[in-house]
């Protein structure tokens, strides 16, 4: 038997009305729910229905499913105490929502509950990133350099470190870390010496060592 929908306009209006209202969670955001003001929440999955928040209990915040950039800037030490400023920039991705506001439970007071604004920038998201993967890189930077000459130091060899070490270490806090790249700032002094090393490398191989000695004092001597 079939029903005319002509013939039934309000059930015709409900239906459609329930067609357009019955938006379902993107892939591009985490959905986290709440039925109990946050003593219990869970993930939903994308595909799934946007869920119906009708009580006050009934909340849920929104994280982002893809990657976003950070910056971290560091004061590092190395082997024997020499300093520099290291800046690494990195991609990270939360992979584990749920995780990721285990590590950093002010998130689910922070109000992002608007999909539709959550491009512009947020605070509450800004302080998860540096509990959570700033510092990270900052705690993987640190405990490396230690076990580093300064002189000895290779920016494209110490990305591989970080990468590796962060690869095996942010999973624990529900993120990946990518495209992790480093810039370093010696200081003047510091460069100075590493030059003055460089430099009388050079002279001793070329058996110029008593000029050279001569050379790099009288360049240390020049005012700058």
């Amino acid at each position: 038997m079939r029903i005319s929908l002509s013939r039934f306009p309000l059930l015709f209006l409900a239906l459609t009305a329930l067609s357009v209202g019955c938006s379902t969670v993107p892939p591009n955001l985490h959905t986290i729910v709440t039925r109990d003001c946050w003593n219990h929440y869970t993930l939903v999955k994308p595909g799934d229905p946007k869920p119906r928040l009708n009580y006050p209990c009934e909340k849920q915040i929104v994280l982002p499913a893809y990657q976003m950039p950070g910056q971290v800037e560091i004061a590092g030490r190395f082997k024997g105490d020499a300093k520099a400023t290291l800046i690494v920039d990195y991609l990270y991705e939360i992979t584990d929502p749920l995780l990721f506001v285990s590590q950093a439970k002010f998130l689910l007071q922070s109000g992002l509950d608007d999909a539709d604004d959550y491009n512009t920038e947020n605070k509450a998201l800004e302080l998860a990133e540096n509990t959570i993967t700033d510092k990270l890189v900052k705690d993987i930077v640190r405990d490396s350099l230690t076990k580093i000459s300064i002189m000895d130091f290779d920016e494209s060899a110490f990305e591989n470190v970080l990468q590796t070490v962060s690869d095996r270490l942010s999973r624990t806090r529900g993120v990946t870390i990518s495209a992790i790249s480093l810039k370093i700032d010696y200081g003047p002094q510091t460069e100075q010496a590493k030059d003055a090393i460089s430099a009388k490398g050079m002279y001793e191989a070329a058996n110029a060592a008593e000029l050279g000695e001569k050379i790099i004092a009288a360049q240390a001597s020049k005012p700058e």
